[in-house]
């Protein structure tokens, strides 16, 4: 009976962690680990505002540079997606995929998904610069359409269709806004609105 209770309380705890999880998109990879040794550090919690968040340049700073000493500056990506306590880089190396996480507390981990990039455009670890997040993070919140409270996450990456170097800003869920998109800190920005039939719009047109 007690292995059944036991049994029981295991499947309810993986069901809830299930449910908590946020599947951002099937391309983006889950963290390998959002906790640090000892428990204390939960990449997950961490805002967009808060003082360890990695839209602010003093932190992106720190966990660009691990992501860096590991790969090499000219390690080639096909996608970058920054959370507020972690980052996230899917690198090609030999021919397949390599998912990298490195978190506001400094813990990097590596892992080899055995997977094969195909026709996804490719693009230079070093196009992602220091201050990106934290001039994007502004200019969305200089421009009135929502708080930097707001922002969930970003992606870098080249556009599949017009093979041209971009990120989208995603914003928690329930706000106005779908995600923005803009070329870098200081290309045109563009928002998608919650529920629009008209696809992406400028914004302040």
């Amino acid at each position: 009976m007690r292995v059944l209770v036991a049994l029981l309380v295991w499947i309810i705890a993986v069901a809830g962690a299930v449910g908590i999880s946020n599947v951002v998109a099937d391309s983006i990879h889950n963290p390998p680990g959002s906790t640090a040794a000892g428990g204390s550090f939960d990449a997950g919690t961490v805002k967009a505002t808060d003082s360890l968040s990695l839209f602010h340049t003093a932190n992106f700073t720190k966990a660009l540079a691990t992501a860096r000493s590991h790969l090499g500056p000219d390690a080639t990506l096909d996608m970058v997606v920054i959370y507020p306590g972690y980052l996230d880089l899917t690198a090609v190396r030999g021919g397949s995929e390599v998912d990298v996480y490195v978190n506001a507390a400094g813990t990097y981990d590596e892992t080899n998904t055995g997977g094969n990039p195909g026709d996804t455009p490719l693009f230079q670890l070093a196009r992602v610069n220091d201050g990106d997040p934290a001039a994007i993070s502004q200019r969305i919140a200089g421009s009135g359409q929502l708080p930097q409270s707001e922002l969930h996450y970003m992606i870098a990456e080249v556009d599949s269709s017009t093979h041209h170097f971009h990120w989208l800003v995603y914003p928690v869920q329930g706000t106005a806004v779908e995600y923005f998109e803009l070329a870098g800190p200081r290309g045109r920005l563009y928002e998608y609105r919650t529920g629009s039939s008209t696809g992406l719009q400028p914004v302040g047109s």
